[in-house]
Protein backbone atom coordinates (compact mmCIF):
# COMPACT_ATOMS: atom_id res chain seq x y z
CA UNK A 1 0.00 0.00 0.00
CA UNK A 2 1.22 3.47 -0.93
CA UNK A 3 1.87 5.98 1.85
CA UNK A 4 0.07 9.38 1.62
CA UNK A 5 2.34 12.27 0.67
CA UNK A 6 1.54 15.65 2.25
CA UNK A 7 4.55 17.59 0.96
CA UNK A 8 2.21 19.76 -1.16
CA UNK A 9 1.21 21.58 2.07
CA UNK A 10 4.63 23.24 2.15
CA UNK A 11 4.52 24.27 -1.52
CA UNK A 12 4.51 28.09 -1.85
CA UNK A 13 2.14 28.10 -4.83
CA UNK A 14 -0.36 25.89 -3.01
CA UNK A 15 -0.28 28.10 0.10
CA UNK A 16 -0.64 31.36 -1.86
CA UNK A 17 -3.57 29.91 -3.83
CA UNK A 18 -5.25 28.68 -0.64
CA UNK A 19 -4.91 32.06 1.09
CA UNK A 20 -6.09 33.95 -2.02
CA UNK A 21 -9.11 31.65 -2.31
CA UNK A 22 -10.06 32.21 1.34
CA UNK A 23 -9.79 36.01 0.98
CA UNK A 24 -11.87 36.07 -2.23
CA UNK A 25 -14.51 33.77 -0.69
CA UNK A 26 -14.77 35.96 2.42
CA UNK A 27 -15.12 39.09 0.27
CA UNK A 28 -17.82 37.49 -1.90
CA UNK A 29 -19.71 36.25 1.18
CA UNK A 30 -19.61 39.77 2.66
CA UNK A 31 -20.99 41.30 -0.54
CA UNK A 32 -23.80 38.75 -0.70
CA UNK A 33 -24.83 39.18 2.96
CA UNK A 34 -24.47 42.98 3.20
CA UNK A 35 -27.87 44.02 1.73
CA UNK A 36 -29.73 41.81 4.23
CA UNK A 37 -28.65 43.88 7.25
CA UNK A 38 -29.55 47.58 7.48
CA UNK A 39 -27.67 50.18 9.49
CA UNK A 40 -28.70 50.33 13.15
CA UNK A 41 -29.30 54.10 13.15
CA UNK A 42 -31.48 54.12 10.03
CA UNK A 43 -34.88 53.74 11.74
CA UNK A 44 -34.22 55.92 14.81
CA UNK A 45 -36.08 59.19 15.19
CA UNK A 46 -33.99 61.76 17.01
CA UNK A 47 -35.59 64.01 19.60
CA UNK A 48 -38.49 61.78 20.66
CA UNK A 49 -38.98 59.28 23.41
CA UNK A 50 -38.79 56.56 20.75
CA UNK A 51 -34.99 56.49 20.80
CA UNK A 52 -33.86 53.00 19.88
CA UNK A 53 -37.23 51.40 20.46
CA UNK A 54 -40.42 51.26 18.42
CA UNK A 55 -41.03 53.73 15.56
CA UNK A 56 -44.63 53.89 14.29
CA UNK A 57 -45.45 54.10 10.59
CA UNK A 58 -47.68 56.67 8.90
CA UNK A 59 -51.32 55.68 9.43
CA UNK A 60 -50.67 53.70 12.59
CA UNK A 61 -53.19 54.15 15.40
CA UNK A 62 -52.49 54.75 19.08
CA UNK A 63 -54.05 56.02 22.30
CA UNK A 64 -53.07 59.25 24.09
CA UNK A 65 -51.82 58.64 27.62
CA UNK A 66 -51.10 62.26 28.62
CA UNK A 67 -50.85 65.70 27.04
CA UNK A 68 -48.83 68.84 27.64
CA UNK A 69 -46.90 71.74 26.15
CA UNK A 70 -43.19 71.71 25.36
CA UNK A 71 -41.20 74.30 23.38
CA UNK A 72 -44.42 76.32 22.88
CA UNK A 73 -46.01 73.39 21.07
CA UNK A 74 -48.69 70.89 22.14
CA UNK A 75 -47.67 67.27 22.53
CA UNK A 76 -49.31 63.95 23.32
CA UNK A 77 -47.63 60.95 24.92
CA UNK A 78 -48.98 58.03 22.89
CA UNK A 79 -48.89 54.23 23.07
CA UNK A 80 -49.32 52.71 19.60
CA UNK A 81 -51.41 49.58 19.03
CA UNK A 82 -48.70 47.68 17.10
CA UNK A 83 -45.93 48.33 19.65
CA UNK A 84 -45.22 45.03 21.44
CA UNK A 85 -43.48 46.83 24.35
CA UNK A 86 -46.18 49.52 24.79
CA UNK A 87 -43.58 52.29 24.70
CA UNK A 88 -44.83 55.80 25.49
CA UNK A 89 -43.78 58.04 22.60
CA UNK A 90 -43.96 61.84 22.68
CA UNK A 91 -45.69 63.13 19.52
CA UNK A 92 -46.63 66.53 18.14
CA UNK A 93 -50.40 67.01 18.13
CA UNK A 94 -53.22 69.50 18.27
CA UNK A 95 -54.70 70.06 21.73
CA UNK A 96 -56.28 66.78 22.85
CA UNK A 97 -57.18 64.83 25.98
CA UNK A 98 -56.06 61.50 27.43
CA UNK A 99 -57.77 58.42 26.03
CA UNK A 100 -58.36 59.82 22.53
CA UNK A 101 -57.38 57.73 19.50
CA UNK A 102 -54.77 59.26 17.17
CA UNK A 103 -53.16 58.28 13.87
CA UNK A 104 -49.65 59.09 12.65
CA UNK A 105 -49.76 61.56 9.76
CA UNK A 106 -46.05 62.38 9.42
CA UNK A 107 -42.66 61.17 10.70
CA UNK A 108 -39.82 63.73 10.66
CA UNK A 109 -36.20 63.31 11.68
CA UNK A 110 -34.65 65.91 13.97
CA UNK A 111 -35.05 67.34 17.45
CA UNK A 112 -38.53 67.52 18.97
CA UNK A 113 -38.40 71.29 19.63
CA UNK A 114 -37.29 71.91 16.03
CA UNK A 115 -40.38 70.17 14.62
CA UNK A 116 -38.81 66.72 14.35
CA UNK A 117 -40.44 63.53 15.57
CA UNK A 118 -43.87 62.03 15.07
CA UNK A 119 -46.91 64.14 14.19
CA UNK A 120 -50.32 62.69 15.03
CA UNK A 121 -53.89 63.68 14.32
CA UNK A 122 -56.93 62.88 16.44
CA UNK A 123 -59.27 60.31 14.89
CA UNK A 124 -62.84 61.64 14.91
CA UNK A 125 -65.29 59.56 16.97
CA UNK A 126 -67.28 57.21 14.74
CA UNK A 127 -64.39 56.35 12.36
Amino acid sequence: MKKLDFTFLTNKLFLSGLITGIVISAFAFTLIMMPKYTAQEKEKIKGTMAGATYVPAVGEIGTIQSVGNQCNDDYSDVIFNNDPNHTVIRCHSAPATSGMQVAVILVNGGEFCSGGGIIVSVIPVGN
